[in-house]
């Protein structure tokens, strides 16, 4: 199973940035790293959160859907 660090999808998006956290423990060898939100992060996230509510009537009601959509997409 390969570990998949969000710290090194950072990098790639402006939605939000990586700073190096000290005080934190190892993961693997690997320093931890805190991710920041930008604002644009922000707005991607209302818009995300606006788009399954209109869809599903609220998060509760989408969490099943998406959690199947989820596993199926992790087990192909």
């Amino acid at each position: 199973m390969t570990e998949h660090l969000w710290s090194e999808y950072a990098a790639k998006k402006t939605y939000f940035h990586r700073t190096v956290n000290h005080q934190a423990a190892l993961f693997k060898g690997n320093v931890f790293y805190s991710l920041k939100i930008t604002p644009a992060g922000a707005s991607a996230i209302g818009r995300l959160v606006e788009k399954i509510t209109n869809e599903h009537g609220s998060l509760k009601a989408a969490l099943p859907i998406l959690e199947a959509r989820y596993n199926a997409r992790k087990a192909a």
